[in-house]
C-alpha cells in the first residue's frame, strides 16, 4: 500500500512562489502568518512551534484526512498540495480539523488518541478521587503536626531522628560518622553479596546520646554543607 504524501497548505504555497518570483526570497525562510482582508489570522496559514510535525505548512500522514468524495465532505475541508510521492503537485481536499465528528471521532490530526465520553468521565472520577486522597492525607499531616509541642517529647525527637536518616543521605552522614569515630559494618544480603552499612552502627550511637544528644546529631548533620559559618556562629 503507497504511503499517503505530503500535503501543504495550497495557498502557502502560492504565496511562497510568489515571493520567489518576486525576489523576496527571505519571506520563504520566514513563518507563515498570512492575514487575509478580514484581518483574521486562520488555523491553516498559521503554523506553530506546538505543532512541529507541520512545520512550515508541511502536513504529514497523520495529520489530515484525505477526501475523496462529496458524501465524504465537511465544513472543515480545505485544500492541500502533494510535494512528493504520488500525485505531486496535484491539489486534494483534505481535513484536519480536530473539532470534526466525522473524520475525527475517535482519534486526532497527528495520531493522538482521542478518549470517549465514558473514558473522559473515568478519568474525572479518578482525578477527584485522588484530589479526595490528597485533601484526607493533607489532614492527617496538619493533625499529626499540631501535636508537636515545644518541649520536645521523646516520641517526636525520635520521629524527627528518623526522618534525618530517611531525607539526608550518604554524603551527609558519613562526615558526621567521621567525626565520631564511626565506621561501616559489613553485611550479607539475601543472595551471599555483601554491602557496607553505615546507617545501622550511626543509628546505635544516635540513640545512645540520649536527648541532648539526639538533638545536637540533627542539628550536625544539617549543617553538613560548604557555607555553615553563618549558621554556627547564631547558636
Amino acid at each position: 500500500m503507497p504511503r499517503k504524501p505530503f500535503l501543504r497548505d495550497a495557498r502557502n504555497v502560492a504565496a511562497r512562489a510568489a515571493a520567489l518570483r518576486e525576489g523576496r526570497c527571505r519571506e520563504l525562510f520566514q513563518p507563515e502568518m498570512l492575514r487575509p482582508a478580514d484581518g483574521r489570522v486562520h488555523r491553516a496559514r498559521n503554523i506553530q512551534a506546538s505543532r512541529p510535525r507541520e512545520a512550515h505548512g508541511r502536513l504529514f500522514e497523520s495529520s489530515y484526512h484525505e477526501i475523496t468524495g462529496k458524501k465524504d465532505g465537511c465544513e472543515h475541508e480545505e485544500k492541500g498540495i502533494v510535494l512528493s510521492g504520488n500525485g505531486i503537485g496535484h491539489k486534494k481536499t483534505i481535513c484536519r480539523g480536530p473539532e470534526c465528528k466525522k473524520h475525527w471521532a475517535k482519534a486526532a490530526p497527528g495520531g493522538h488518541y482521542k478518549p470517549t465520553k465514558e473514558e473522559l468521565a473515568a478519568r474525572k472520577k479518578a482525578r477527584q478521587a485522588e484530589a479526595a486522597k490528597k485533601e484526607k492525607a493533607n489532614a492527617a499531616l496538619a493533625a499529626a503536626l499540631e501535636r508537636i509541642k515545644w518541649p520536645l517529647s521523646e516520641n517526636a525527637l525520635d520521629v524527627l531522628i528518623d526522618l534525618v536518616f530517611s531525607r539526608f543521605g550518604y554524603s551527609y552522614l558519613q562526615p558526621v560518622a567521621a567525626r565520631h569515630g564511626i565506621k561501616a559494618i559489613t553485611t550479607k544480603e539475601k543472595y551471599g553479596n555483601t554491602r557496607r552499612d553505615l546507617d545501622t552502627p550511626l543509628h546505635e550511637w544516635v540513640n545512645a546520646q540520649g536527648k541532648d544528644g539526639k538533638l545536637r546529631f540533627v542539628f550536625e548533620v544539617a549543617l553538613e554543607m560548604t557555607d555553615n559559618a553563618k549558621f554556627i556562629k547564631r547558636l
